[in-house]
């Protein structure tokens, strides 16, 4: 049963990577910020993490950033708001995925740990 103690492992592993790339403590070295980022004109808009810290900590404001005031600031939030719902989708996906790694290796070792120990009886018809 060493794959489904591996799939318990990696599922963890791939839930825990994913947490910590959502929340922006982590940054990857090909990156600045593994945040997702939006096109305006010529430059990319940092749009935030995708887990917020008012999702984690009570008390916290649910946005950083000011209300936007211009038209070219709407529009670079309308950007942000979609990229972000891509990559939150991604995020939850992914995540999805490692929880499901988990639930299947940890059914298999529950599966072989309520099995009968030797050979299977057989009953003559």
């Amino acid at each position: 049963m060493l794959w489904a103690k591996a799939a318990i492992v990696g599922g963890l592993l791939l839930v825990g990577a994913t947490f910590a790339v959502s929340v922006g403590d982590l940054r990857l070295p090909h990156t600045a910020d593994p945040a997702p980022t939006a096109p305006v004109g010529q430059h990319a808009r940092g749009c935030g993490t995708l887990i917020p810290s008012s999702w984690l900590v009570a008390g916290t404001s649910g946005s950083a950033a000011p209300a936007p005031r211009t038209a070219a600031e709407r529009r670079a939030a309308a950007k942000c708001a979609t990229a972000v719902h891509r990559a939150r989708m991604v995020m939850w996906g992914v995540m999805g995925l490692g929880a499901l790694a988990v639930l299947v290796g940890w059914t298999a070792l529950r599966e072989r740990e309520e099995s009968p120990r030797g050979r299977p009886r057989v009953v003559p018809v």
